[in-house]
């Protein structure tokens, strides 16, 4: 990260932003590999500024963001992707001396020909009347527009930091292994966004699902929240999601807890416990089956 901390480089990466913002009428932003904001924003819209003021939201941003960026590291590319509120993005990892730093962010538009794949599970941002009212003001473009754009962006970011690298081949394994790591969970997402349009009473029990994941979360009462009988939203919410109820409940635990497991002061124990797993080495087989590794070696790659 010791690049963003130059000044003169920082001055330069905003410049080049601004421009690139200016000329295309694509937002952008520089961010570091943990999602969080390192340049100034450009050309944001008001729907994505009025999102990330609410705590809920600009953490499912921060997802988007890093998981289109690890996605572009993989591909070693710009990747276009749809965040989980149907807009496009596209993201470009920047990569100095042989180390994966952070990442570009660019788009926040829709495509009127095209949609690229999704990122991230749909969320229920439209409850609010005021991202309603702004997501009618987004700018539309069509999808070569935006391809268009992430190479045009490239190229400005190659030409201004020949020497750093900034789109190499060649990402460090460690960040390769996170990458790893957390791509069951960003499939898992896929999964459930590619289904058609989720009913109502199935958005709901989510919704109940993802406030709840610090508790012991039963299909019984999931179920009577949304005033279904259980055998019946059982095979409602596979038919919708593609996952059994306990699966999804265990997916969303286990992502929730890699952002638990980067703060290394709490125990893997006190993790599991704050999850609602009573015994910690069910959390650890969980952790396993669903990314492949344990938590102490996700943990250690951080």
């Amino acid at each position: 990260m010791a690049m963003f901390q130059n000044t003169e480089n920082k001055i330069k990466f905003n410049k080049i932003l601004q421009e690139f913002s200016q000329a295309t009428g694509l937002a952008t932003v520089l961010v570091g590999i943990n999602g969080e904001e390192i340049s100034e924003w450009h050309q944001f819209s008001e729907f994505c500024a009025i999102m990330r003021t609410k705590p809920e939201y600009k953490k499912i941003c921060e997802k988007c963001d890093l998981y289109g960026g690890l996605e572009a590291a993989k591909e070693q590319k710009p990747i276009p992707y749809t965040c989980h509120a149907g807009l496009t993005d596209l993201a470009m990892p920047v990569v100095i001396d042989k180390q994966l730093v952070g990442f570009i962010l660019s788009g926040q538009v829709l495509t009127t020909d095209q949609k690229f794949p999704p990122i991230y599970q749909k969320s229920d941002w439209h409850l609010y009347p005021e991202l309603l009212k702004a997501y009618k003001n987004i700018r539309k473009v069509n999808a070569q527009q935006v391809k268009s754009a992430a190479e045009i962006l490239r190229i400005l970011t190659q030409y201004h930091f020949p020497s750093q690298q900034i789109h190499s081949p060649k990402i460090s394994y460690d960040i390769q292994d996170i990458e790893e790591i957390e791509k069951p969970l960003v499939n898992a997402n896929r999964k459930i966004h590619e289904h058609k349009e989720i009913r109502s009473d199935i958005a709901k029990a989510i919704r109940y699902i993802d406030k709840n994941l610090t508790n012991n979360i039963h299909l019984k009462v999931v179920a009577e929240h949304v005033y279904l009988n259980p055998d019946y939203f059982s095979k409602l919410f596979k038919s919708q999601t593609g996952f059994s109820f306990i699966d999804y409940v265990n997916q969303k635990k286990i992502e929730r807890s890699l952002s638990m497991l980067k703060d290394k002061k709490r125990s893997i124990e006190k993790i599991a416990n704050e999850l609602g797993y009573s015994q910690p080495s069910y959390y650890c087989k969980l952790f396993k089956k669903i990314t492949g590794y344990s938590p102490s070696e996700y943990r250690n790659q951080l």
